[in-house]
């Protein structure tokens, strides 16, 4: 792997099955050749994959992380009550309402054996009645019973991957492509795909060697909450994987069709970033793909490893320790939170990672966002003390206009800390402070090319060269030296350059004063000092 990698290197190289070692030999498979001329390999059955080669054969689809990719639902989250569950559909508030929400158009077709496998309907009379209730579906697997379906992919071709893939992107791109403040179909879905790929993967544990995309997640996890809708109840929108899953069960295990799914999934909404960019890079999937996964029908290994929200330290246990990434590549897989956003419902948080146009599309808006915009704490989201975010602080940002836009600790931290020369944490629960940086940072293209030319909310360009032109220095002492030289170049005072980038980004607040005494700027804003600084700055520079 190259040190410097972008987000879309990271895409491309980790589907790769010559990463790592293997602890056993390759067995000799044949390949399969696609009516298209295109060849899929098979990962070696038999082979158990060891660091990173097993995670990175697992998920080509591996840039689905964190499990924070929440897409807007109607129904409430799992919380192993039913009862309370039903409550939560659509407003409901009576058990026996729930048949209204269950036997909906969408799920007309699906028997009651099956739906009463689901939280939100297990209390429906229909499921009381019968004779012995089904089992509460834990798992992916259980969730999705499919006639004559396979644990493992054993040949597949170029066309049938193309057809999982066709009926995936179909199925998006007859969704509504209005984006607005309140409602985008097409982000919420994809964001909803990639969040369930990103749970399977992210259970992998490179010293105990369990986990990985093996189609398995624990479904009763709050961290879950959501992707039963996402997989078999449908979402507001009508779109589930079941549908497409039962079409392809007999030919692809759940575990090759989640990621195939997830590859789908990036592929349309990089079209449509292209679709308006063309000279940006293509992405292939397909030519790197490796089929072969295996369903595990059951995963206790799989419960409560998620990543916490509000965590820093977490992204350090699930990518670094457990995965085996380098801090540049754990920084690239975050970038999926380009896609969705978060919703009260699920996650508990609120908000869209990028406004909401750049949210169906899979870009490194995602980085930009983080260092091209100011971030103040926002506290007890939905009146819940245990859920904090970031909010973004440009001004004359307007809610109303641009959406509701957030950031989790877990993003933050990966460029921002309160640490002035060396990380130090960052959290929104526990630090008043503002989050921005130099626009010499974003000089490379973060401004121009990735962000219509705006800074913070800023379109004047005469004064976002002068602010790109301010220097950051090494030190304090070759700052002020420096400082001394740019005044006299630009006639302008450099310390009030500064105070007009923050007063930009910070709310409109040169200094922290008033309600927000005892405020301060996270850490350094010349020379961030988060988990993956460099590695922020590059991707927001460069996507490609």
């Amino acid at each position: 792997l190259k040190l410097k990698v972008s987000r879309f290197q990271v895409v491309r190289i980790v589907g790769l099955s010559t990463l790592g070692k293997m602890e056993t030999e390759m067995l000799p498979l044949a390949t399969e050749e696609g009516s298209d001329g295109s060849e899929l390999q098979a990962r070696p059955q038999g082979v158990r994959w060891s660091g990173r080669a097993r995670f990175a054969l697992a998920t080509a689809a591996v840039v689905c992380l964190l499990g924070a990719v929440f897409v807007r639902t109607q129904k409430a989250d799992m919380d192993g009550t039913g009862v309370a569950g039903v409550a939560g559909v659509a407003g409901l508030d009576e058990v026996g309402d729930c048949k209204e929400w269950c036997s909906k158009e969408r799920n007309a077709h699906k028997p009651w054996e099956q739906k009463c496998r689901w939280e939100n309907c297990r209390q429906c009379s229909e499921c009381t009645e019968l004779p012995e209730i089904p089992p509460l579906a834990k798992t992916p697997y259980q969730l999705m019973p499919c006639e004559g379906s396979i644990n493992t992919t054993t040949s597949l071709t170029g066309a049938d991957y193309d057809a999982v893939v066709k009926s995936i992107t179909d199925a998006l791109g007859n969704l509504d492509p209005v984006c607005n403040a309140t409602t985008c179909p097409q982000a919420d879905v994809s964001g909803c795909i990639l969040r369930m790929a990103g749970h399977d993967f992210m259970d992998f544990n490179a010293q105990t060697n369990l986990g990985g995309s093996d189609g398995c997640t624990d479904m009763k996890e709050g961290d879950n909450a959501g992707l039963d809708q996402c997989l078999v109840a449908g979402t507001e929108y009508g779109f589930e994987l079941y549908t497409f899953y039962r079409q392809f069960c007999t030919k692809v295990s759940l575990a090759d069709f989640i990621v195939i799914a997830a590859e789908a999934a990036m592929t349309f909404t990089r079209g449509v970033y292209l679709a308006e960019f063309p000279d940006r890079a293509q992405m292939d999937f397909k030519s790197q793909f490796k089929f072969g996964r295996t369903t595990a029908g059951e995963c206790d290994y799989s419960a409560h490893v998620l990543p916490s929200p509000e965590v820093c330290d977490d992204v350090t246990r699930v990518f670094v320790d457990n995965l085996g990434l380098k801090w540049s590549q754990a920084a690239a897989l975050m970038g999926v939170h380009t896609l969705g956003r978060a919703s009260t419902e699920n996650s508990g948080y609120d908000g869209w990672w990028s406004d909401p146009e750049n949210s169906r599309r899979f870009n490194n808006n995602y980085f930009v966002s983080i260092l091209a915009k100011g971030w103040m704490p926002e506290r007890a989201i939905n009146g819940n003390p245990l859920k904090n975010q970031w909010k973004v602080t440009d001004v004359g940002f307007d809610e109303k206009v641009s959406g509701k836009q957030m950031m989790l600790d877990t993003d933050m931290c990966l460029a921002f800390s309160k640490g002035l020369l060396s990380y130090k944490g960052l959290s929104a629960a526990n630090n008043d402070c503002c989050t921005w940086t130099f626009a010499l940072n974003l000089a490379e293209g973060g401004i121009d090319t990735y962000n219509d030319g705006k800074f913070c909310g800023e379109s004047d360009k005469a004064k976002i060269d002068l602010w790109k032109s301010l220097p950051k220095g090494t030190s304090v002492a070759n700052r002020i030296a420096l400082w001394k030289v740019w005044e006299e170049d630009t006639g302008v005072g450099a310390f009030q350059t500064f105070a007009d980038m923050r007063e930009q980004c910070c709310q409109g607040l040169r200094r922290f004063s008033g309600e927000f005494e005892g405020f301060s700027d996270c850490g350094g804003v010349s020379h961030p000092t988060g988990l993956a600084p460099h590695a922020v700055e590059e991707f927001a520079n460069d996507e490609d």
